[in-house]
């Protein structure tokens, strides 16, 4: 007892001293996730979804409710800059409140570190002398760029969110932990951080979602001492389907209301609240005999998307692309994710032993 006392008295005292920041994109590889489904839709999921990836975009969603409860997306975004890969699945305990787990992993190689390229050493070229321009950080006339000064390193991030949800009536409540790792050349960070939901469901067809992310501020530890902190954000999304007793075609409709309280940047939409930037992404899926999918979107880095959805009774395949958010030269995205129903792979290795 006395050890976890002090353990913990220094943990704080260290956290107290250390100097933070703070910062919009820390948690960045969670709002860019998702399966080819939700990344088609523009991850517009915060009113609608289901099944192990819902949990990622609203932690009230359920993830036991499709019957698909594994699913792996693989993502190459900006012409194969960026690496990304998801895993899900849902638990049931005794009571048969659903569990998420959602695993992470994005990574960029080969990143160039130029920061020792350019030999400042004034405009005579020689250094020590302290002529003009020696150390000011500028290429000036007589200095020059040192190309084999140039090093490359590499960035990854693990992260795993785990959810839980309860249902009283029309509403659901649900909260979602989340850790991430952080691996930036030679240096090392871990954070931690909370999400809260509520879905409510209205007419037939239709629900209310709001998902707020980092609640509790979340922090990012990195080994120099440094903290940076997330400010909380806020999703406000609807959703509404649409189907039809002649024909066996459903239209769901669905847009979400991004609101960061950070402040207005010159990429919003618009500003609400005092200043706060807000941004809007919606999707449209047209389902055809609940087989096939057809799907757009625009996300909240105003990109547009498209996907193509197939489905069968033990498996379905995702395929979302996207184009270059706009303003950029980045380059296309394409996405690709696998949904397998876990009953069917046991009855399948039950007939192989």
């Amino acid at each position: 007892m006395i050890r976890r006392t002090i353990f913990y008295f220094v943990l704080f005292f260290q956290l107290a001293n250390a100097e933070t920041y703070w910062v919009r994109y820390g948690w960045e590889i969670f709002a860019n996730a998702g399966d080819g489904r939700s990344l088609a839709l523009g991850n517009t999921l915060t009113a609608s979804g289901g099944g192990a990836i819902g949990p990622l975009f609203n932690p009230a969603l359920d993830p036991g409710i499709s019957e698909f409860g594994l699913t792996y997306a693989h993502q190459s975004r900006f012409a194969g800059l960026i690496n990304s890969d998801l895993g899900a699945f849902s638990l049931s305990n005794s009571l048969r409140w659903p569990i998420g787990i959602i695993v992470l992993h994005e990574g960029i190689s080969n990143i160039a570190d130029t920061r020792n390229i350019l030999l400042d050493f004034g405009e005579d070229g020689q250094p020590g002398t302290g002529d003009a321009g020696e150390g000011d950080g500028i290429l000036n006339d007589g200095e020059r760029l040192d190309e084999s000064n140039a090093v490359s390193f590499n960035h990854r991030q693990l992260a795993v969110m785990a959810t839980k949800n309860w249902t009283a009536g029309k509403m659901k409540f649900g909260l979602g932990i989340k850790g991430l790792h952080h691996s930036l050349g030679q240096n090392l960070g871990t954070g931690f951080g909370l999400n809260v939901g509520f879905l409510y469901r209205l007419w037939n067809g239709s629900a209310l979602g709001i998902n707020l992310s980092d609640v509790s501020s979340s922090w990012i530890v990195w080994d120099n001492g440094s903290i940076e902190a997330s400010a909380p954000q806020a999703a406000v999304g609807f959703y509404q389907q649409i189907t039809s007793e002649r024909i066996p075609v459903s239209v769901g409709l669905a847009a979400d209301l991004l609101i960061d309280p950070s402040g207005e940047t010159p990429d919003d939409d618009f500003q609400i609240l005092d200043k706060a930037g807000a941004d809007i992404r919606w999707g449209l899926e047209t389902t055809v005999k609940e087989k096939v999918s057809v799907r757009l979107g625009r996300n909240r880095s105003k990109a547009y998307t498209a996907g193509l959805g197939l489905r069968w009774t033990f498996a379905a395949i995702d395929y979302a692309f996207q184009t270059a958010p706009a303003g950029s030269a980045l380059g296309t995205s394409h996405f690709i994710s696998f949904s397998v129903n876990p009953e069917w792979i046991m009855e399948r290795i039950k007939t192989i032993l």
